[in-house]
């Protein structure tokens, strides 16, 4: 009985969604952050009364190791720190998702210090992000009960 009421709630998990979506590149600056003492945790936006606090190499050597990349472009030194794959591409879902996506290069932090600066003054954060709808019956995660949910970005 138990392995009949799993396979039914399953089966309406696998058919009941229709939508789809497109993977995307997301890109956000900052010019006030603080780092956290480890990559796993990396970031989190500095407050007014921290907003000059963003990291010297030195502290950022300290917390995060030596960096994946140095280069320098338009007078700035950038120190990067690789965090994972960039994928793009379509994610069509008629019953269960089908992710048509390739890696197209690397996510991560970008850390730029101007010219004769210790002190990082701005932080590019690239990043992959979903834009679409799923719409269907059935319990998406964050807590939600059996109903019509629609997911997709803001």
């Amino acid at each position: 009985m138990k392995r009949s009421i799993l396979t039914a709630m399953m089966a309406t998990q696998l058919c009941s969604c229709v939508g789809g979506g497109v993977m995307v590149g997301k890109r956000e600056e900052m010019g006030g952050f603080a780092v956290n003492e480890t990559r796993s945790k990396p970031l989190r936006r500095a407050t007014e009364a921290s907003a000059n606090q963003n990291p010297s190499k030195q502290q950022l050597s300290k917390s995060w190791g030596n960096p994946d990349q140095q280069r320098n472009e338009g007078g700035e030194e950038i120190w990067e720190y690789r965090s994972g794959l960039a994928w793009r591409g379509a994610v069509p879902m008629i019953g269960i998702g089908l992710p048509l996506v390739v890696p197209v290069g690397k996510n991560g932090y970008d850390f730029h210090f101007p010219e004769g600066s210790s002190k990082a003054d701005r932080l590019v954060i690239r990043s992959n992000e979903m834009k679409g709808a799923y719409f269907g019956l059935g319990s998406f995660g964050e807590g939600k009960g059996f109903g019509f949910n629609r997911l997709g970005s803001d």
